[in-house]
């Protein structure tokens, strides 16, 4: 549908209106972490290097007399300064230098959470200005993480590259592409005989759509994951340049691209092995119809949430990463009922079926997804 590719243009384009700066980054402190390896401290040189619980870091705070010190976390976290418990708190908390450590002029920092994860870790000085403030003065940088930050560049590269492949696709395949964005056919518990799509699988046409499709849910599982912080000792999803961002995405997308075949060849030998092999081709329609949706439909809320200037915090957008991935258990409902209006089968042997054709296969993508045990 050309309103998709209309929204996201729509969002890229009007997302800087919402944005506000009225602070100054003086200091990323995440630079200069350290971290405990054993009984030795070591600089945090790349977040996935980090074992233990505890970050340290050392502050002159004569460097920030004008300043706020600003940490901000997802996960609860327990912060001393000197030695001393300042406080427990997740989400945001803001401190006066001056405040810190009395009569020290340099002040020790530790962090610790009991599961620490530093990509949902933020450390850094800050100084509020007012809209009249040339941010030139003072060597200060204005604070505005879309424009310096390498993923958020990335985000909108490969958001381009999505509009212009699903515009190319409404132009060359109008009906194939109206066809699977057709809501209400494809939410119907009824098996509808609808065009060719279905008994022809791997034309032209389905095979584009199968490869927008793979970087479609390749940029959901990046984006998600690398902004959530999830999944800390798996570097493909937290790439630190562009250029490995983009690399990223198209090794998830081969992924992908690859899983739908082997759903292929996964629903065509079940299908045979419990007689249903009139099914095969209107269940892999289906199943790939559906999951198009769902994936375009996360892509817009990345989209919005992200170029529409609203800051939420890393937990929210791990939520939504796992509410993703639970979404896949609407394939398998819309698929059962499906089945069960078009196969004369008990519905026993239609749940078998459809444990080894989807449900499994879920509870792979559960673990894998939710319980890092790549």
């Amino acid at each position: 549908m050309r309103v998709f590719f209309y929204i996201i243009i729509l969002i890229i384009f009007s997302g800087g209106a919402f944005a506000q700066t009225d602070t100054v980054l003086v200091k990323d402190f995440s630079n200069e972490w350290y971290f405990f390896d054993g009984n030795k401290q070591l600089p945090l040189v790349r977040k996935s290097d980090f074992k233990g619980n505890i970050v340290t870091l050392s502050i002159d705070k004569r460097d920030y007399e004008d300043a706020l010190l600003s940490i901000q976390s997802s996960q609860e976290i327990s912060l001393f300064v000197n030695g001393s418990l300042i406080d427990v708190f997740s989400d945001k908390i803001i401190l006066d230098f001056q405040e810190l450590g009395g009569e020290y002029d340099i002040v020790s920092l530790s962090i610790y959470s009991k599961t620490l994860n530093p990509y949902l870790l933020s450390t850094g000085a800050y100084r509020v200005i007012n809209g009249n403030l040339d941010p030139l003065k003072d060597d200060v940088v204005v604070v505005n993480p879309r424009s310096s930050d390498t993923f958020f560049n990335f985000l909108i590269s490969s958001l381009v590259v999505l509009g212009i492949f699903f515009a190319i696709l409404m132009n060359r395949f109008p009906k194939v592409m109206s066809e699977y964005f057709r809501l209400s056919r494809a939410i119907s518990p009824r098996e509808l005989d609808e065009n060719l799509l279905k008994s022809r699988p791997l034309v032209a046409s389905n095979m584009f759509v199968y490869a927008f499709l793979s970087l479609v849910i390749a940029f959901n599982v990046l984006g998600l994951v690398n902004i959530s912080g999830a999944l800390p000792q798996m570097e493909i999803f937290h790439p630190s340049t562009f250029g490995q961002a983009i690399l990223s995405w198209l090794q998830i997308s081969v992924l992908v691209f690859g899983a739908i075949f082997l759903k292929l060849i996964v629903v065509g030998y079940f299908a045979s092995l419990y007689s249903l092999q009139g099914f095969i081709n209107s269940h892999f329609y289906n199943f790939t119809r559906l999951l198009l949706m769902i994936a375009c439909f996360v892509l817009l809320l990345i989209t919005f949430f992200q170029l529409g200037g609203f800051h939420l915090d890393a937990a929210t957008y791990y939520n939504m990463y796992i509410a993703a991935i639970f979404s896949l258990t609407l394939l398998s409902v819309i698929i059962y009922l499906k089945l069960l209006s078009s196969a004369p089968f008990k519905n026993l042997h239609l749940f078998s079926y459809l444990c080894a054709t989807e449900l499994i296969p879920f509870v792979i993508i559960l673990s894998l997804g939710i319980n890092k045990s790549f």
